[in-house]
């Protein structure tokens, strides 16, 4: 859907004047926290009546009134309920050029702002390897300030960038979740690069075959793609 309604924006049609990739970047991560607060309104619970009154017959007791009643400890979250997010940020050293101003970060906090309690996020750096910064964490106000910390520990320093192993950390992660919606965001410039044409190939390869997987799974991936040095075929067919 992202790419569609960016496609119909023609951004980069003859005769237009050149729109930054600030610009198509915020668009992008825009769009998808309107489908995403979208999905958590769909996903909402039915609205509760109260039942009906049932007669009394002579002699019998009242039932005890609201205030009468012990307090209930608050429902555990069902199944169904908000969303499990793993938030891949690329950290590898090709950041530096595709996103010189950090701009994923302010993206990932205002993404992260929009969140009820109802989900929870981890954020995990990956160049060389992929290293959690964030545990699933509830989206609620009291917890953000952790996770905004986890995301300005974003740098543009690995100087490899090992896509496929990132995805797998957050595939293992979401297996671990009984939730039903869980999401894999993944921000990068989309390029594999492992510093060999062998290496390179064996890692398509294995992000590729990991991919039915994670769709048997129920995970759903979205990609959020850093400017025109992006490997957008990569990205598409994630």
């Amino acid at each position: 859907m992202i790419r569609q309604i960016i496609q119909r924006m023609h951004f980069f049609s003859p005769g237009r004047p050149p729109v930054s990739m600030r610009h198509v970047f915020f668009f992008s991560v825009l769009l998808f926290c309107l489908c995403f607060l979208a999905a958590i309104a769909s996903a909402g619970e039915p609205t509760k009546t109260d039942p009906p009154p049932q007669p009394q017959t002579a002699g019998q007791k009242a039932p005890p009134t609201e205030s009468a009643k012990k307090p209930e400890a608050a429902p555990a979250p069902k199944a169904d309920e908000g969303f499990d997010i793993v938030l891949l940020m690329d950290s590898s050293g090709s950041m530096k050029k595709t996103d010189p101003k950090d701009y994923r970060k302010e993206a990932a906090k205002l993404f992260v702002s929009l969140m009820s309690e109802r989900d929870s996020i981890s954020i995990v750096s990956f160049g060389d390897t992929a290293q959690e910064l964030a545990p699933l964490t509830p989206g609620g106000k009291g917890e953000r300030a952790g996770l905004f910390r986890a995301i300005g520990r974003i740098a543009s320093r690995e100087m490899t960038t090992n896509i496929p192993e990132a995805v797998r950390l957050a595939f293992d992660s979401l297996q671990k979740s009984k939730r039903q919606n869980r999401i894999i965001l993944l921000m990068s410039d989309g390029k594999i690069d492992l510093l060999s044409q062998e290496k390179d190939a064996a890692a398509a390869a294995e992000l590729q075959k990991m991919l039915p997987e994670i769709a048997k799974a129920g995970i759903r991936i979205y990609t959020v793609a850093f400017s025109e040095f992006s490997d957008a075929a990569l990205l598409r067919a994630v």
